[in-house]
């Protein structure tokens, strides 16, 4: 098992934080790639957006993280709508 990164998995959880249709994110498990990293995530949306609105949510997340940490290469976000499992 790798060893997961806190300070990259606060970073994100920080970055969601900030945007106003995140309304919830958890599962945030960041892991070191030869002094890159990956992370993985799940953020709660509101039910009513449409798809592409979603995606674009989950595309201005990972630029800011990004912006934040230029060695995150990767981030995969499952999105999930608020209120279901």
């Amino acid at each position: 098992m790798k060893k997961r990164i806190p300070e990259i998995e606060k970073l994100v959880a920080e970055e969601a934080a900030k945007h106003s249709k995140i309304l919830y994110i958890h599962d945030v498990n960041a892991r070191n790639l030869g002094g890159y990293y990956v992370v993985e995530t799940t953020v709660h949306l509101a039910p009513s957006l449409t798809l592409k609105e979603a995606h674009k949510i989950a595309h201005e997340l990972e630029e800011a993280v990004r912006k934040r940490n230029s060695k995150i290469i990767k981030l995969i976000i499952h999105i999930e709508p608020e209120g279901e499992d």
